[in-house]
C-alpha cells in the first residue's frame, strides 16, 4: 500500500488504450485506489503471451499514470513491472474489459489473459475481465 494506504492497481488488456472497455475498468479501480495504466496503442487481439524480440518497444507518457506501449500486453506488464513501476509496485493487476469472450478455448489465445498471467510471474494477484453479449434471433 502507499502512505495513503490506498491500493496500487496496474490495468492494461489487449484492445488498446481507447478502447471501451479498458475505460470502464478504470473508471471503477478508480474508486478503489491509485491507478496505474500502461496499455498497447493499438488493438493485440489474439497475440496470447507473444513478447516483442526483433524489434524495439517504445513508450510514451499520456497522462498521469498512464502510458501506451508498441508492445503486446505481455510486454506492457513487463515494462511496467521492471521499468516504470520499479519503486511502486502494484498490489493487484487488472485486465480488460475484453470486448470478447474469454472462455472456453480462447483462454489460449487472449493477450488480455496472458497479460494477467505475466503479472501473477510476478507475484502480483491478477484478474482479466471479459464481456460477452450474446446475440439474440
Amino acid at each position: 500500500m502507499n502512505k495513503n494506504n490506498k491500493i496500487k492497481i496496474l490495468i492494461t488488456n489487449d484492445d488498446g488504450l481507447k478502447s471501451k472497455g479498458i475505460k470502464q475498468l478504470i473508471n471503477i479501480a478508480n474508486k478503489l485506489g491509485d491507478v496505474y495504466i500502461i496499455a498497447p496503442n493499438k488493438d493485440m487481439s489474439g497475440m496470447s503471451h507473444a513478447i516483442t524480440c526483433k524489434k524495439k518497444i517504445y513508450t510514451k507518457k499520456v497522462y498521469k499514470n498512464t502510458w501506451v506501449c508498441s508492445g503486446t500486453p505481455v510486454d506492457c506488464i513487463k515494462i511496467a513491472l521492471e521499468h516504470l513501476l520499479t519503486y511502486n509496485k502494484p498490489n493487484i493487476c487488472l485486465t480488460g474489459i475484453n470486448n470478447k469472450s474469454n472462455d472456453s478455448i480462447n483462454v489460449l489465445y487472449s493477450g488480455t489473459l496472458a497479460a494477467a498471467i505475466e503479472a501473477s510471474l510476478f507475484n502480483i494477484p491478477s484478474i482479466c475481465f471479459s464481456y460477452f453479449k450474446k446475440k439474440t434471433k
